[in-house]
C-alpha cells in the first residue's frame, strides 16, 4: 500500500461552479501515475473556519495533504494562515522568494499580500 494522500481544493470559485475544478483530477492522475494512494478529494470555500476543520481531519486520515488553490498570495487568500493555524506551525518569511513574487505581482498590478 502507498502514501495515503488527500487533495483539498480550495476557492469560492469552485463550489459555487464559476470555475470548473480541473487541477484536483490532474493532480490525483499524476499521484497515481507515481504509485501514491489518493483517499479523497475535496472542494471547499474560501472560509478559513473550514479551511482549518478539513485540513484538520485530512491530517488524521492521510499521510500528506496536496492543497490546490486559495494560495495567490494577494490579500484575500487566507489559506497559508489557516494553514498554520491548523497544524500550529510559525508562519516564516522566506526572503529568496519575495524578491520575484513582487515582481511577478507588480507586473500583474495584483496587490501582493505577505509572503509568509
Amino acid at each position: 500500500m502507498g502514501l495515503k494522500i488527500e487533495i483539498i481544493g480550495i476557492g469560492n470559485e469552485l463550489i459555487t461552479g464559476r470555475v470548473l475544478d480541473k487541477n484536483t483530477g490532474y493532480a490525483a492522475a499524476r499521484l497515481h501515475s507515481f504509485g501514491f494512494e489518493v483517499n479523497r478529494i475535496i472542494l471547499i470555500g474560501d472560509q478559513p473556519r473550514t479551511i482549518r476543520s478539513v485540513l484538520k481531519q485530512a491530517g488524521k486520515r492521510a499521510d500528506a495533504i496536496l492543497v490546490t488553490g486559495g494560495l495567490g498570495g494577494t490579500l484575500d487568500d487566507l489559506t497559508v494562515e489557516a494553514v498554520s493555524q491548523a497544524f500550529h506551525r510559525p508562519l516564516v518569511l522566506d526572503q529568496r522568494l519575495s524578491g520575484p513574487n513582487q515582481a511577478l505581482f507588480n507586473q500583474d498590478g495584483h496587490p501582493l499580500g505577505p509572503l509568509i
